[in-house]
């Protein structure tokens, strides 16, 4: 009988395997992910980072715009735009046809404001990972911003990573 329960647990087993009813992590539904990402930079030296949870990047499939998204519970907020998106490369932002940022630091918003564009944020894309109809984006930003009053801030060493939405 021992030999019998074995036999009836292997083929139990082979079962399962083959049955199209077994998920692989790749087919599960993203609304049952957590985002989960980094974003961090430095702004007139001073760095702030995201909450893991509340920072990504991302763009979907045959859609020009790509997307970076970070805040955390200390008051930082970072909103990116690229228009024209279409692979790894080097964005710069510095008018609303090319995209646009949005950067919220101790109660500041700094922004792509000017008109002269001596205001910009340069994005590098450097890594895209496929989830789904979801592409997952990876890179670097550095530029310099202004607020409403024409006050200039740098940011510097700013790097971003997405391993889920």
């Amino acid at each position: 009988s021992l030999s019998l329960l074995l036999f009836s647990c292997n083929n139990t087993d082979k079962k399962t395997e083959n049955s199209q009813e077994v998920t692989k992590p790749e087919q599960a539904s993203l609304e049952n992910r957590q985002s989960m990402g980094s974003i961090y930079f430095k702004l007139n030296g001073e760095l702030f980072e995201a909450d893991p949870s509340k920072a990504k990047a991302w763009t979907s499939n045959g859609v020009p715009l790509a997307m970076l998204q970070a805040k955390n519970d200390k008051g930082f907020s970072v909103s990116a735009q690229i228009k024209n998106f279409n692979n790894e490369g080097t964005y710069k932002l510095d008018s609303d046809s090319k995209g646009g940022a949005s950067f919220t630091v101790n109660g500041k918003t700094y922004r792509t404001l000017s008109v002269m564009k001596d205001d910009y944020l340069n994005v590098a894309i450097t890594g895209i990972k496929t989830l789904g109809p979801v592409l997952l984006l990876s890179g670097t930003f550095e530029g310099v911003l202004q607020d409403k009053d024409g006050n200039k801030v740098q940011i510097t060493e700013g790097r971003f990573t997405t391993e889920s939405l």
